[in-house]
């Protein structure tokens, strides 16, 4: 699509062609509302009641981006992870500018926080999502999420790292785009502000991270500044490149073998912060990603 696009256009037509892939049978999914918000609960076969939950929230440079155009992605976490996993829709800019989708994450949050622990997700700009609402919780003395497991997330809305010009070649996000999507969101504030670009937070006192990235991905440089900030305040962090991928290669697991990995080692990171034992044990069919 042309850079000029309407965002709203650009919306329709990603949930046009998220609607054409194949579901996962296997994963039962309930549409419902957190916090009067639009959510989904994505469970696999066996998971256990009082396994804890992993809210994730979706990418979509804080314009677009679904719970359709993400259902593929949330099952695959669900069949990886053998936890319940819920995805919300935030408000988007430019129509809800920051930090509205930061207040909307937090009421997803609070209002989760009664049905046992929680490990916070996001990909692309739902990890920077995490990341701004976990610096809220702490800041507030509120209840932190036992892990946070991010998926290429945009850390620095200000573009810094020397990878937004080396790895322009390899991905499909561009320079001109990303500044797009920033000016939505930012509507003037500042870049630096370190809710709306989290490479600039301090990381004291946070819970363990779990990152994973591509090695071909515009925001690589920019994520591994993050992680070597957070490793710096004595935060656990596991960083994954996988090299040669592109941003949110997770979305492709159908096609390719290094998201299914991917996926394989986020959710036993998952596991570890929601040790909850399944009822039963999932049986991985053709249609489903084993683990």
């Amino acid at each position: 699509m042309a850079l000029g696009t309407p965002p709203e256009r650009i919306r329709a037509r990603l949930d046009g062609i998220a609607r054409l892939g194949r579901l996962r049978p296997s994963v039962r999914v309930q549409r419902h509302r957190v916090a009067g918000l639009p959510a989904a609960t994505f469970e696999a076969p066996g998971v256990a009641a009082d396994a804890g939950t992993l809210l994730h929230f979706h990418g979509g440079g804080y314009v677009v981006g679904s719970l359709t155009t993400h259902h593929h992605f949330l099952a695959d976490l669900a069949l990886a992870t053998r936890r319940r996993v819920v995805g919300v829709e935030y408000r988007k800019a430019p129509e809800h500018p920051f930090p509205a989708p930061i207040d909307d994450a937090q009421r997803a949050y609070d209002a989760l926080t009664g049905s046992g622990p929680i490990v916070l997700g996001g990909d692309s700009a739902g990890g920077g999502l995490a990341l701004a609402l976990t610096q809220r919780l702490r800041a507030t003395g509120a209840r932190l999420p036992a892990g946070l497991v991010l998926f290429s997330p945009w850390v620095c809305l200000g573009l810094e790292g020397e990878s937004i010009e080396r790895n322009a070649p390899y991905d499909y996000l561009s320079r001109p785009a990303m500044e797009r999507f920033a000016a939505h969101y930012l509507q003037g504030h500042d870049a630096r502000d370190p809710e709306a670009s989290p490479v600039h937070a301090d990381f004291r006192g946070f819970p363990p991270l779990f990152v994973q990235a591509g090695g071909a991905e515009l925001l690589v440089s920019d994520i591994e500044r993050l992680c070597r900030r957070a490793r710096a305040a004595d935060v656990a962090v596991r960083l994954e490149v996988y090299e040669g991928m592109f941003h949110a290669f997770h979305g492709f697991a159908g096609l390719l073998p290094e998201a299914r990995d991917a996926y394989r080692s986020a959710g036993r990171a998952v596991r570890r912060w929601l040790p909850a034992v399944p009822l039963v044990q999932p049986h991985f069919g053709r249609a489903q990603l084993p683990v």
